[in-house]
């Protein structure tokens, strides 16, 4: 059998072609997260990683720094950049990133707006949360459909139990029973903010986007 892997048809390295190297456990796609909280975004992706267990995925997690919306477009755009460029340099196309995303809070930080163009001109995928990841927590219990701040998501939160300060509270079984009901209600919430021709509208929140895109990468897996 040759030692090389087979090439991917459609690589994002063009006619260079470039070859995955065989390995025990090969990563079929690789993710990079920037998030913009150290806690709850990572507490989440984490709980997800869970059932990522023998499959031939990888989640790389930044939480925390850098952690303002056009700062962490730029960092991911670089590693996204440096990772290419090495797997290039080795011949080994499992060095770079299949998919990079940044999490953070809609309408919260200065030169959002750049940070939008930054992430489009250089293919980062975003997981937008308005007024706050918390809004993407609250969706597991609650049908938020009027608009609220930070302060109010969170203390809704914990009302609902669902968080402790900034920690969510047993994050695995709320993603494992709960995920449905949220992912349902953000669909609901894009299609509502889209109508109005505010697509990124408070609340609302793509948070779901990124854990819907890393499972499609489990299920292409098991094929």
């Amino acid at each position: 059998m040759n030692r090389l892997a087979r090439r991917r048809s459609g690589s994002r390295f063009g006619s260079r072609g470039l070859e995955r190297k065989r390995a025990t456990r090969e990563p079929l796609r690789r993710f990079l997260v920037v998030c913009e909280g150290a806690v709850t975004e990572k507490q989440y992706i984490e709980a997800v990683k869970t059932e990522l267990r023998y499959s031939p995925i990888e989640v790389e997690v930044r939480a925390g720094d850098p952690n303002t919306a056009r700062e962490m477009a730029t960092f991911a755009a670089q590693k996204k950049r440096s990772a290419a460029d090495e797997a290039i340099r080795l011949r080994d196309a499992s060095i770079a990133y299949d998919e990079v995303w940044c999490a953070f809070d809609g309408g919260e930080h200065p030169h959002e707006d750049e940070a939008l163009i930054i992430a489009r001109d250089n293919g980062i995928h975003l997981a937008i949360s308005s007024p706050s990841v918390e809004l993407w927590v609250l969706t597991h219990l609650v049908k938020q459909n009027a608009s609220l701040t930070a302060k109010q998501a969170l203390s809704l939160c914990h009302k609902h139990k669902l968080m402790s300060d900034k920690h969510i509270i047993k994050p695995i079984e709320l993603y494992k029973k709960k995920y449905n009901a949220a992912h349902s209600h953000c669909d609901s919430l894009r299609v509502t903010n889209a109508r109005n021709g505010t697509p990124r509208a408070n609340p609302s929140s793509d948070f779901d986007l990124l854990v819907e895109s890393i499972w499609a990468a489990k299920k292409q897996a098991a094929i």
